[in-house]
């Protein structure tokens, strides 16, 4: 995978990213900002999730959801667009030859959305978060959030915003899209197969029109500091188990990755220890995963997990046992090396898709600091050693452990000041 990229900005302050992906017949177009639920004030809660859906109901150009879709279908073109708790996400993939076209759509619904249909958009999304609170992943992940983030706007859960829609009028989501859509909170990336002078060319024709603005400053994230449980009730089958530690944000790249690390040595493929543990030995649970979560300030480590009731006190005893375990014994060569090797996997293998290349590179952009390389980022995973290994495992897991479980009925996790201290305690 060849690290070859190229950032320019043009005069309005829009940084544009040139990321050439020769061996695709594609050209996937990104604009990635600083405008989800983060940027949100009080009296905007739900804003960039709404705003994300009115960009395609109309534009001057095309007035309706229709001729925007038809205008897309004809050139066989791939859209949609994503809103987070630190970004929004408008992105296009198109044939290489049909690049221009890429452009003039995102500019398009990006700069040009009349914010008309308000009121049909009130009931879509009020579907749409009605239909997360079926699944049970959605819901305990918002719930996991909260109990990681009181209070900010990362951690709200969908009942917050669905509280605030009926406040929602042209004048408040124009003031927002004021506020937040301008270049200096935006970054375009374009990667394919397609040559730079295009791209620079492009880029300047669709998009010089974006107004220059102040760029965002979030609200320092705080999270948790404190042993925290929370049992919440619905009526599925399983219950969700879920373990979060404090970890790193978007600049400390090298802890960041060696905290990859460790969740692979812990949950990765079927030697894994939890796995092991959980499943081959216990019989438990399908399957257990530890995953990591960064944001520009801010990150965590989770394990997660899914399991009969019964069986969720001594599951969350086991997982919790395991990472004392591993902060007593440390951990093994071949534990290392494997979990070297399952991450830049993963990495490598994911990158071979033109969406994943750009984002991989766009997100670092975006929140500033240097660009870490995909050769550098394998360079800093092969280069891991035990000792860096646990300085890490120590950093996060000496953090008092926030638990959220979603169950039918239980309303206590056993001897709840036992599960806290057991981290602690080593």
């Amino acid at each position: 995978m060849q690290d070859l990229y190229s950032i320019f900005t043009l005069p309005n302050n829009l940084r544009v990213l040139y990321l050439p992906f020769k061996n695709t017949s594609s050209v996937f177009i990104s604009l990635l900002g600083k405008a989800g639920r983060r940027a949100e004030k009080p009296n905007e809660i739900g804003a960039a999730h709404f705003l994300e859906h009115l960009s395609f109901d109309g534009t001057f150009r095309r007035p309706n959801a229709f001729k925007i879709n038809k205008f897309l279908d004809e050139q066989g073109a791939q859209h949609n667009a994503f809103t987070h708790s630190e970004t929004v996400e408008y992105f296009v993939k198109t044939l290489s030859e049909k690049a221009e076209f890429g452009f003039e759509y995102l500019s398009d619904v990006f700069l040009n959305s009349t914010l008309d249909d308000i009121e049909k958009e009130k009931k879509v999304i009020l579907e749409e978060h009605a239909s997360q609170l079926d699944k049970p992943d959605s819901v305990s992940g918002r719930r996991f959030l909260k109990l990681l983030y009181p209070n900010l706007n990362i951690g709200r859960d969908f009942s917050e915003e669905d509280n605030n829609i009926a406040n929602f009028n042209k004048d408040l989501l124009t003031r927002f899209r004021s506020r937040l859509q301008v270049a200096e909170n935006f970054v375009l990336t374009v990667c394919g197969n397609v040559a730079k002078e295009d791209v620079l060319g492009l880029s300047q024709k669709y998009f010089s029109t974006l107004p220059s603005g102040e760029e965002i400053q979030f609200v320092k994230a705080q999270f948790e500091k404190e042993a925290k449980i929370d049992v919440f009730h619905r009526d599925f089958n399983q219950s969700i188990l879920m373990i979060g530690f404090k970890g790193f944000s978007h600049k400390e790249k090298e802890k960041f990755i060696y905290s990859r690390i460790l969740a692979k040595i812990l949950s990765s493929g079927f030697s894994s220890r939890l796995y092991q543990k959980l499943r081959n030995q216990l019989n438990f649970v399908y399957t257990v995963k530890a995953n990591t979560t960064t944001y520009s300030d801010t990150g965590y480590l989770s394990v997660e997990t899914k399991v009969n009731e019964d069986k969720l006190t001594e599951t969350n005893s086991v997982i919790l046992s395991e990472i004392k375990r591993l902060l007593a014994e440390g951990v093994f060569p071949e534990e290392i090396e494997k979990g070297k090797n399952m991450l830049l996997s993963d990495f490598l293998f994911s990158l071979e898709k033109v969406e994943i290349y750009a984002g991989y590179h766009s997100q670092q952009v975006l929140f500033g600091g240097e660009l870490l390389e995909v050769k550098d980022y394998v360079e800093v995973v092969k280069k891991a050693t035990k000792e860096k290994l646990m300085d890490v495992a120590n950093e996060i897991f000496t953090d008092s452990p926030k638990i959220c479980i979603l169950t039918p009925k239980l309303e206590r996790l056993g001897n709840i000041e036992q599960e806290l201290a057991i981290i602690s305690k080593h």
